[in-house]
Order: C-alpha cells, then structure tokens, then sequence
C-alpha cells in the first residue's frame, strides 16, 4: 500500500476500512484514491498519468494527473483532477486545455478500447477540479456585472448564474465535456473569496463563479450506474480563494 501523506490526516473511526490505492501529482495538481480495503485484492491494470498544458505543454501549474484501475477484471475507473487556463477571456484555452489532457493522457484502461482513446478507455471517468469556467453576463470585470452577480449570490438565485455559467455553456454546445454529467449545483459559487473571511474578493472585479466542478461520464450501456449522493461547495475553509 503506498505510504499516505501526513497532510491528509486520518479516516477516523473507518480507518481500518479503507486504504490509499495510488496517487498521480503534476507539480501543484494532486488526485489521491482511497478505497475499501476489502477491494484491493480485485482491483488490477492500475495506472498513472499526466499531461502538462502549461507554456509549450512543458509547464505543469496548468494540466491533468490521472489514476485509473479495473475492479474484477471487468468494470473500469478513471479519476482526473485538472486545473485549466484561468480568467474569463481564455475560455478558448481552457477548451484547448481539454482537448490536450484527452489526447495527450497516456492511462491505460479497457485492453479492447485503449486505442479507441480516453473517453471510451473506461467504464466511468470522474474529472473534477479548478476548471476556471466563469459566470459572465458580457461585461466581466466591471464593477456593476460584479455587485450584480453578489446580488444573485444573496438570493441564492444559483439558477441566473448558471444559465450564464461558461462551462455549463461548453457542454452545451459539445465543445468540451461531451456526454459528462454535473449533478444539481444548489450552493453559491467556489470563487473568488478573499483568504481568512467570508466575503468575495472584488480584485479586478472578477464575477464570483463556479470555477470548482465534479463532473462524470458513463460508458452509453452504463448510463445511470453511477449515482452522485451529494454536491456542495466547502465554505468553511478559508485558507485560498476557492
């Protein structure tokens, strides 16, 4: 069993039910999988990857780390955490961003589907992390578009912001995360909070947004099989902007 970071503490009183099966880091970008203990004797053709999509695809503070695994020798997982291009008016480059970790992630899933490429490499894929997607309403980064969207925040009005979620956007018009699934997003944007309060930083009047985002996908006979039990954001941490 890889030896567990100090950083991420204990399980508690479940400690002894699960276990550290791998880890994938791409310079700041980390993504740990934890599973039942009594699963690891079936899990097989375990993987690791990364793919850097920062300065000429070398730099990686921009980019995706991966694990991936096969329960039975027959139902396959893949989890990837990604931190894309940030500000509102690179939406353009976080597309690109995705496109280069789906082509370029080298994680070996299904033997018959590898060649097939990621997507269809496995099973399900979970991908989630600081996707950099912003809430704009065609003037981002003025000081009336940012109270109003506060206004929206204090009125938990999430459905307003996400109607003009850009990520939410994408994946309508299939530009990037075709065919993957967000469940019901019922809590106020991830960012951007002003370190140590509760309270939105108005630094460059960027628009609070939902640049924090658990998405999955299912193979098409697999659709419904994998099941969200629940989504929020964590508002009790104060130690970053998200």
């Amino acid at each position: 069993c890889p030896r567990r970071p100090a950083h991420l503490g204990d399980l508690g009183e479940r400690e002894d039910a699960f276990s550290l099966l791998g880890t994938s880091l791409l310079w700041d970008i980390h993504v740990y999988v934890f599973v039942r203990s009594d699963l690891r004797e079936r899990i097989s053709r375990f993987s690791t990857a990364t793919r850097a999509t920062g300065i000429g695809n070398i730099l990686g503070n921009k980019g995706g780390a991966a694990i991936g695994f096969i329960i039975d020798e027959r139902t396959s997982f893949a989890f990837i955490t990604s931190h894309l291009a940030a500000r509102a008016t690179r939406r353009h480059v976080r597309q690109e961003n995705y496109e280069d970790i789906v082509h370029g992630l080298p994680l070996v899933g299904n033997a018959y589907a590898n060649n097939l490429g990621l997507l269809h490499a496995f099973d399900h894929i979970f991908w989630f992390g600081d996707f950099n997607y912003r809430v704009e309403f065609g003037n981002h980064g003025n000081d009336e578009e940012f109270a109003m969207v506060k206004d929206l925040v204090s009125k938990s009005d999430y459905a307003s912001l996400l109607e003009r979620d850009q990520l939410s956007d994408e994946m309508r018009r299939q530009r990037a995360f075709v065919s993957f699934q967000e469940g019901l997003v019922t809590f106020k944007p991830t960012y951007r909070w002003l370190k140590g309060e509760d309270e939105f930083s108005n630094k460059k009047n960027q628009n609070p947004s939902y640049c924090d985002r658990v998405l999955w996908r299912s193979a098409a006979a697999l659709v419904g099989k994998a099941q969200q039990l629940h989504y929020d954001g964590s508002f009790s941490l104060y130690y970053s902007d998200h």
